[in-house]
Parts: structure tokens; sequence; C-alpha cells
């Protein structure tokens, strides 16, 4: 019968197929034309898997990835939630050596993340985060000189709002459901990581983003650490900056909205 191959998705980063040999093996490959790209998946996910749950990397070469193939049935949730809570309170307990950043360039979809190491989180979060991707996404045409200038602005001010945390925190980087594997509302797994060492009020922002989980995620969640006074109320907006600059790059003027509002209510 030989190995069969199934084609589960194609998008601007990667095809991705499910290889089946003839003993029922089972193998998730990926290919690109870009090889850093998927070069960063492996790193990433060889670097989270000690302290989450992620597919097993079992080669990579230049183009191609092959993993570990987990099934998904995309059932979560209040069991399911307090695990992926447990989860990544564990992960976020997890610092580097005083500084924020990673060893290397990571990517979020199909970018680029820059990692060089600040001692500050909030210098790095300006820096590598907000003024970076403004700057791309206004030399790819995706915000005009006004807006880039308002976001500027905001980004010199950000002591203002922002808080230094106690410690640096390992970040997968990318929280929604569609990166997240469930089966029997028991969570399977975490892929398509975008991790570096943070603040983790950003992995908490990124998650109230697209309101991927309830309050069974949150409760739980603090039963781990205490999310501080003014998260909800303010700072969450400002770190969902970030991945509107993502979606805006990725995906058109559609987030553009979304980015103005926020840069509106703190007044810019």
């Amino acid at each position: 019968m030989g190995v069969r191959t199934i084609r589960l998705g194609s998008n601007s980063i990667a095809t991705i197929d499910l290889e089946t040999a003839e003993d029922g093996t089972q193998r998730i490959i990926k290919s690109s034309e870009d090889p850093f790209v998927l070069e960063a998946e492996a790193t990433m996910l060889e670097h989270l898997r000690p302290h989450l749950r992620v597919p097993k990397v079992y080669e990579q070469s230049a183009g191609r990835l092959v993993m570990e193939y987990i099934p998904n049935d995309d059932a979560c949730n209040g069991r399911c939630e307090e695990e992926i809570a447990d989860a990544l309170a564990h992960l976020h307990s997890i610092p580097a050596q005083g500084v924020f950043g990673f060893g290397s360039d990571t990517t979020i979809g199909p970018f680029r993340q820059r990692n060089r190491p600040r001692i500050r989180w909030v210098d790095f979060y300006r820096e590598m985060r907000v003024l970076d991707f403004a700057a791309r996404a206004f030399d790819e045409g995706q915000i005009d000189k006004a807006l880039l200038g308002r976001i500027e602005k905001l980004a010199a001010d950000f002591e203002q709002f922002l808080d230094e945390p106690e410690h640096s925190s390992l970040l997968h980087g990318d929280v929604w459901g569609g990166n997240i594997l469930t089966r029997d509302n028991r969570l399977a797994a975490f892929i398509d990581p975008a991790c570096y060492y943070g603040h983790f009020e950003m992995e908490l922002a990124f998650i109230g983003m697209f309101h991927t989980f309830g309050e069974a995620f949150y409760a739980r969640y603090r039963t781990h650490r205490p999310i501080p006074e003014g998260f909800f109320e303010q700072r969450a907006d400002l770190y969902r900056i970030f991945p509107y600059l993502v979606h805006i790059r990725a995906f058109g003027s559609g987030y553009l909205a979304g980015l103005e509002a926020i840069l509106r209510r703190v007044g810019y």
C-alpha cells in the first residue's frame, strides 16, 4: 500500500501534509520555500518541549519539518481551559537570566520576530515588537505616516503605562484557539509558537484579544499567579498593539480600526 499523504492545508507560510506509513504511523510534514520559518519553528518547539506539551520534532532540514501528529477534536470547555491555564502559568514561571528576548530571532506567522536581548521589558516591547513591526507595516504600505507617528509617540511614553515584571517569562507567543490541540476536553498540545522571554501579561493580552478562553481559564490562572491591577483596564490594550500590527501586515486594513481605537483610548 505504501505511504499515504493527505494535504491538510497550504498558506503563505508553508504546506502541511499528513503522512501515514504502512504500519499506521502518522507524521506531520511541513514544507516551505523559506527555510528560516521551519528552522525557527523547530528551534522554538525544542526550546518549549521541556516545559510545555508540543509536538516532537523528528527531522528538520532545508525547507522541510517533520513532526509528531497529534489528533485534535477542538472540544475545550471548563476543565480543558483549566489545564491550559495550569500549563501556561507553569511556562510563565520560567525566566531567562535577567533579560528579555531569545537566543535567536523567531517567527510569528510569516514574519520574523527580532529578539535582541534587553535588560528592561519596556525597552524590548517598544523596540523589538511595536516599533519594528510598525516600521515594517509602513514600509509595506499597510499604515500611513500619520498612524506611524501616533504609534511612535505612544511607544516613547510606554513608561507611563507599562510595568516591569519581577522576572522575564517564557511565552508561547501566539496562543489562540487554532494553536491549541485538544482531545476529549483535555489539552493535547500547543502548536505554532512565536516564543521569546517577555512579560506574562503579553500572553494574557493576546489570549483576550480574540476571547480565546472564558472565566474558567482566568480563575485557574489566578490560583498560580495574580494578574496585577490595571491589566484588563489599560495594559492589555497596549499589549495588543503588537498583535494588531501582526494582523494588519498579514491580513490588511480590516484590523486598522482596532489599532486606532486603542490609540484614541489612551489619548494618541
